[in-house]
């Protein structure tokens, strides 16, 4: 009698399957990189020419995918969408792993200065400071009062 699998395994088994599926499908990483890219980096002018204030569609090809919503108006005029392209970066940035910006909340009851050195201090990384090397010995200057009162 085959022993019970756990929670654990039995979830992996299925997202195994299930993306064996998906690529028997056609959604490798190529292929869905490759529809990501096109909708990214998709322009309107790819699309559509504007001679003399008026508008042509060019032939679609292999693009037609990228196009979300082609309309027809009343007076003859085509509507063309294309996809977001925003939300295609985003995705594509989150699937390659791009960081984010990181936010840095800085709660602080005094100096900000003090806030900031101490996350600096923090870091892993050791900033040299040239500055502080080729600093020149500072010069002790005594002003003498003169008789006139001047310095």
């Amino acid at each position: 009698m085959a022993k019970p699998l756990d929670s654990i395994t039995a979830g992996k088994q299925v997202m195994c399957e299930t993306r064996r599926q998906f690529e028997k499908a056609g959604f490798t990483e190529p292929a869905v990189a490759q529809e990501l890219a096109l909708i990214a980096f998709s322009d309107l002018k790819d699309y559509v020419i504007v001679k003399h204030g008026k508008m042509k569609l060019r032939p679609l090809n292999n693009k037609s995918h990228v196009v979300k919503k082609i309309k027809i108006l009343a007076n003859k005029m085509v509507e063309l969408e294309l996809h977001d392209k925003l939300q295609a970066l985003g995705m594509a940035i989150d699937v390659i792993g791009i960081k984010k910006p990181v936010k840095l909340d800085v709660n602080h009851s005094g100096s900000i200065m003090a806030a900031v050195a101490s996350h600096l201090s923090q870091q892993p990384e050791k900033v040299e400071n040239k500055a502080k090397e080729r600093k020149a010995p500072v010069k002790k200057v005594v002003y003498k009062r003169t008789s006139k009162g001047k310095k």
